[in-house]
């Protein structure tokens, strides 16, 4: 199911289990956790549906999914 390959993969995985609780499909719920992880401060995606959970206050996460069109201009 989950093959991260390094010594957070629980951590990941109990993240990962969150969202995926909240209807979030498990690769977008993998790569969400691995960013949480990762302490990243933003998190890009051109995905209709992942962007509308987070909208929907699905997704409750400190980092931002702001446009992609903000980092391109």
């Amino acid at each position: 199911m989950y093959n991260i390959g390094n010594e957070h993969t629980e951590d990941i995985r109990k993240i990962a289990d969150k969202f995926m609780k909240q209807g979030i499909k498990m690769k977008d719920a993998t790569h969400l956790a691995c960013a949480i992880k990762a302490d990243c401060d933003y998190f890009l995606t051109t995905d209709d549906k992942l962007i509308e959970k987070y909208n929907e206050n699905a997704i409750k996460i400190r980092t931002l999914l702001p446009k992609l069109l903000h980092f391109l201009a």
